[in-house]
């Protein structure tokens, strides 16, 4: 007979994918592999927009709307992961799959800005802004402790 081994920290194969065994449940699992819900829509879309506006000729670099464009459309990534680090609640992957469509096009956006005109302070602050949330929900989270564990 042999002993059931322990279920593994970190579980292969899981591709595109930076979350711990335990938190599977927010992969998509693609041809038996596990691929992040959220990241699975981020980045297709985030080089999709890019490359819609390097192919566009003359597309412009500034838009009355951008601020809107990057802080809006990153928000409910931002707001979805934010809770499932403060709390127990684990949402769903439709929802962080939705997410990661609005944060793919914020972040494709952010990067043409940023490879046209390299030090735009609305870039500088949207980068800002994104470290700034990520530092603040890990402190609380070290600080309060993982409603996980």
């Amino acid at each position: 007979m042999s002993e059931a081994l322990p279920e593994p920290t970190y579980a292969p194969p899981f591709w595109l994918s930076h979350h711990r065994f335990e938190d599977r449940h927010r992969c998509f699992r693609v041809g038996g592999l596990h691929v992040c819900s959220r990241c699975l829509a981020t980045y297709p879309v985030l080089f999709a927009v890019l490359a819609m506006q390097l192919h566009r000729p003359m597309a412009p670099v500034s838009h009355p709307w951008d601020r809107w464009i990057l802080f809006a459309l990153a928000a409910p990534a931002l707001l979805d992961w934010g809770l499932g680090q403060l709390s127990s609640w684990k949402g769903r992957n439709a929802l962080r799959f939705a997410s990661g469509l609005l944060l793919g096009c914020s972040l494709g956006r952010a990067l043409y800005i940023h490879m046209r005109h390299p030090g735009t302070p609305l870039i500088y602050a949207y980068g800002l802004a994104l470290m700034g949330f990520a530092g603040i929900v890990w402190g609380l989270r070290q600080v309060l402790g993982s409603a996980r564990e």
